[in-house]
């Protein structure tokens, strides 16, 4: 009996190998492909920083609570309060209030969100994808300094006042024997409303915003001595009382909150 056994045992392991050899051809999944800036110049951007916000809350490894040198605005009302940041349903909410008692003098709990330390870069394309605050007082940014906490230079992608929520202002700082700046307007559909996307095309010849895909404003003004200063580390802010500008009143809703469904920044892949 052993012999017949013996020549058996090739025809096992063929009908095996054929068994267990798996359906052809393989479906070998592929990585997603980098989804590219709503509007642009054109050309070739590789992902630099992503946040979509999918998580069960913010990421430490991307953001750290405050405004990069701490965890207070100097010209806002209020502080920045860790716990006014939190991620649900895929985005952010940012969420500022009036504190029962004033916090080092402040009255208000601000959201307040950094990249320092985590991420910075020169030039590229940084876009963010949200839904502003409406009421007096309220002040949404996002926005990039330079990581040697030089000031200025400073680029604003976004400023939105929740006293007109349908105006988006965008605005670059330098220094040229003293601080300059120049700034534009958007005046669009309410941002409070629903997501908007918003966008800012940083290059040594200047930046151009994009507005919802569509070019809303350009400026060359202060390029070189805005990219003279290196990286920038980027910002996101819900605020409460500018210096200068619209204070809140008893008109303004607290608690409010602005959605974030998500900031992307890109680069070229040989440079600016």
């Amino acid at each position: 009996m052993g012999r017949p056994l013996r020549r058996l045992a090739p025809v096992v392991l063929l009908v095996s190998a054929v068994t267990l050899r798996p359906a052809w051809p393989l479906t070998i999944p592929l990585p997603p492909r980098p989804v590219a800036p709503l509007a642009s110049s054109g050309g070739l951007w590789l992902p630099a920083f992503d946040d979509e916000f999918d998580g069960p809350g913010v990421d430490a490894g991307k953001w750290s609570n405050g405004v990069g040198w701490g965890d207070t605005a100097g010209n806002f009302a209020a502080w920045c309060d860790p716990a006014a940041n939190t991620v649900a349903d895929g985005v952010l909410v940012q969420r500022v209030d009036r504190l029962p008692v004033p916090h080092d003098g402040r009255a208000y709990a601000g959201a307040c969100l950094h990249t320092k330390g985590r991420f910075d870069q020169r030039y590229g394309y940084w876009e963010v994808r949200l839904r502003a605050a409406a009421g007096p007082g309220l002040h949404s940014a996002f926005w990039g300094k330079a990581a040697s906490e030089v000031w200025p230079p400073e680029l604003d992608v976004e400023e939105i006042g929740g006293d007109r929520p349908d105006t988006v202002i965008m605005t670059v700082h330098w220094r040229d024997g003293g601080h300059r700046q120049r700034n534009q307007r958007f005046r669009g559909d309410d941002t409070s409303a629903g997501f908007h996307v918003i966008g800012a095309e940083w290059s040594p010849g200047g930046t151009v915003w994009y507005v919802d895909g569509v070019e809303r404003a350009r400026i060359t003004d202060g390029a070189a001595e805005v990219g003279a200063a290196g990286p920038f580390y980027a910002l996101l802010d819900l605020q409460v009382g500018l210096q200068g500008a619209v204070q809140p009143s008893a008109a303004t809703p607290f608690p409010a909150t602005q959605l974030v469904d998500y900031v992307r920044i890109w680069r070229r892949p040989l440079g600016p």
